[in-house]
């Protein structure tokens, strides 16, 4: 959840993907994030609607390179969304209203990059448990990739969640068979281990 109060002063422009380590840079043509603002509020330039620069994802020029001046306000009405990659260069804008100015933020990031909130301390197990599995694995309860996220002995990560019940480790080939239709190196260890 986002809320810019009234008198908060604008926020830096930034690129999200900044989130992992500030790393300079993704090559520009791929994309790690998809972010998405959804104005709880209506959005507009008197109340801090956020400012994007259009077209800042085709190019990789800092972001401090950039003033206020040069972003547009993404203005938009009470349940809309804001739909951008993690490399446009954006900001909260300034709220001169008398009111806050309140959004919801969802990003969606690809599987093997760390997430910014650990929401596996953030969400109480006994909460996570009540999630349906689609959100528990939207949350991180999810191997993203043959060698990533999992739990001891490559174990699923749900497990976490589920002790009790048995794992079952036929989840592994199969990450790993699909991941070998696009990787020789998965391909090989794929061939060694269904040996």
């Amino acid at each position: 959840m986002i809320c810019i109060d009234p008198g908060q002063k604008a926020q830096f422009l930034h690129r999200d993907e900044g989130a992992w380590d500030w790393y300079d840079h993704f090559p520009v043509n791929f994309h790690i994030e998809v972010s998405s603002i959804w104005a709880l509020d209506d959005f507009t330039e008197e109340n801090g609607a956020t400012r994007v620069i259009p077209g800042s994802h085709k190019h990789n020029l800092l972001p401090l390179g950039f003033t206020q001046a040069d972003t547009l306000a993404a203005e938009m009405k009470k349940g809309s969304v804001l739909v951008y990659t993690g490399k446009t260069i954006h900001g909260g804008g300034e709220n001169k209203s008398q009111a806050s100015r309140r959004a919801l933020n969802i990003d969606y990031c690809v599987g093997w990059v760390r997430q910014e909130e650990n929401q596996y301390l953030s969400i109480p197990l006994e909460v996570a448990k009540t999630f349906p599995s689609d959100l528990q694995r939207l949350i991180g309860y999810e191997m993203g990739g043959a060698s990533v996220g999992y739990v001891r002995e490559y174990e699923d990560p749900r497990v976490a969640l589920y002790p009790e019940e048995p794992f079952d480790q036929t989840f592994f080939m199969e990450l790993l068979e699909k991941s070998s239709h696009f990787s020789n190196i998965a391909r090989s260890v794929y061939n060694y281990v269904k040996k």
